[in-house]
């Protein structure tokens, strides 16, 4: 199994020690003071192992000793669940998400077992590594753990690229240190896996089952998104597991790359928007059938690979603590951890007889 001593050498290669940077929300206490973050600890997980509000002079005085404490404490054992997994370069890949972007790193490894094939559940906010996705990272052969790798990687280096223009000043350290800590490695199938990720995104997968229904297209793959993509196994006599098994991929590959491929993306779109705006108005549900094709955006899929960064003098930064902010209302398929700039769809509203498609773009940057 992963061992935590191994996993924080690891981890202390990419934290520089104390920092308070102005623009990084990690470093503000409670009282959105800002005292700065130590050896990878912010200041609200360090106020929690207080239990009082910290000064600068605590962060600034943090010891390794204390900083290994807590995050032993709060990340390995209670998100990470590290002790449990089979793989170390798993727990220390996990692990790592988890300390700089805490419940996003959760939902990312999440979503990469649901885009992967793995049987889990979805879910949307949960903050720690669930039983039955430890055992399906357990499960895996020496191939498909290096396939897992190289994919969470990208996906972690999609989502720091997602986030919106205040992070902008931390953005570079950030893709460095997923590039000097989990380099792509060879491995059987990693080509096919990357081209077949590029057209099989969620998002990808929701134009597809709720074409022409008035849900929002939003990039999370969550309990909704499962639902409905067990209605669809259904429809093509598929075993309605909810899952993205092999049959189901194939499928859906087929039907995202159907033959509606004469009309633009924003043709595509506007018409999707006028089946949302009727279906809104319609007291029966929609239930997606097998003429139910959608092109999801270039723009909306799995970023494909980024040329590897070599300035090596750039800070190995770290992901503001606050990601999703408290005031924001969440559905069941909000997301939590985008792989790319994401696009969300807005409900459109019919005027005339017909719809003024409206498509505004963001990304959460702080976290609950």
């Amino acid at each position: 199994m992963a061992v935590f001593d191994k996993f924080f050498e690891f981890l202390q290669r990419s934290e520089q020690g104390y920092q308070n940077h102005p623009g990084d929300t990690g470093n503000l206490n409670s009282r959105g003071i800002a005292v700065g973050t130590n050896h990878g600890l912010s200041a609200k997980v360090y106020e929690q192992y207080l239990g009082r509000v910290p000064t600068e002079q605590d962060m600034r005085q943090m010891s390794r000793t204390t900083a290994r404490e807590v995050i032993h404490q709060v990340y390995w054992n209670q998100m990470v669940h590290g002790d449990q997994i089979k793989s170390q370069m798993v727990a220390n890949a996990i692990g790592d998400v988890a300390v700089t972007s805490e419940k996003a790193g959760i939902s990312l490894a999440n979503q990469r077992l649901l885009l992967s094939g793995y049987p889990v559940a979805a879910h949307n906010q949960h903050t720690e590594l669930r039983p039955d996705e430890i055992g399906a990272l357990n499960s895996m052969t020496p191939q498909q753990e290096a396939l897992f790798l190289n994919a969470f990687a990208a996906d972690q280096r999609g989502y720091y690229a997602g986030l919106d223009e205040s992070h902008d000043a931390f953005k570079h350290g950030w893709d460095n240190r997923v590039v000097h800590n989990f380099p792509e490695t060879p491995a059987e199938g990693w080509e096919q896996v990357k081209e077949q990720d590029y057209y099989l995104t969620t998002k990808a997968i929701q134009h597809v089952l709720w074409h022409g229904a008035p849900h929002q297209v939003d990039g999370h793959f969550g309990e909704h998104t499962q639902a409905e993509l067990q209605e669809y196994q259904r429809l093509h006599e598929l075993p309605p597991t909810g899952h993205l098994d092999e049959a189901t991929r194939g499928v859906l590959l087929q039907d995202i790359m159907a033959d509606d491929t004469t009309r633009s993306w924003g043709e595509r779109e506007q018409q999707d928007s006028a089946n949302r705006d009727r279906h809104a108005l319609s007291a029966t549900p929609h239930v997606p059938t097998a003429q139910d094709h959608s092109w999801a955006s270039p723009d909306s899929f799995y970023a494909p690979e980024q040329q590897a960064l070599t300035d090596q003098s750039a800070d190995l930064g770290k992901v503001p603590e606050v990601l999703v902010s408290p005031d924001q209302s969440w559905s069941s398929d909000n997301l939590v951890a985008d792989v790319g700039a994401e696009q969300q769809v807005s409900d459109q509203q019919v005027s005339a007889g017909a719809a003024d498609q409206q498509v505004s773009t963001g990304i959460s940057d702080s976290m609950s």
